[in-house]
Parts: structure tokens; C-alpha cells; sequence
């Protein structure tokens, strides 16, 4: 994957919340972003969080 697309930042940005200290605080995170880039980024953002979440899920 190119290390300066889109996909990649995504990627990245799931992987920093998911390392965030908790639920409450990435819920946070996520209404951050809602409010200085909008729903659908939101969406995009939680979706790759999914991705993220379930890749460390199988590999345990």
C-alpha cells in the first residue's frame, strides 16, 4: 500500500484510536472528528477501526 495515500492515513489514524486509553475516549476521538470533518469521515473512520479491531482479533 503507498504510504501516502488515503487508505494508508485511515489505516493508521484506526490503529491510534484503537490505542487510545479506553472506550469513553475513543468515543471522543470519534465526535472530534464528527465535528471538524463531518459524518461520512466519521463512518469511514469507525469502518477502518473494524478492519483494525478484527485483524487483532484473528491474530490472537
Amino acid at each position: 500500500m503507498d504510504t501516502n495515500s488515503e487508505a494508508w492515513r485511515l489505516e493508521c489514524e484506526a490503529r491510534h484510536v484503537l490505542g487510545l486509553g479506553g472506550l469513553m475516549a475513543r468515543r471522543a476521538y470519534l465526535e472530534l472528528i464528527e465535528g471538524k470533518r463531518g459524518a461520512d469521515a466519521r463512518r469511514a473512520l469507525e469502518a477502518a477501526i473494524k478492519v483494525e479491531w478484527n485483524k487483532r482479533a484473528r491474530s490472537k
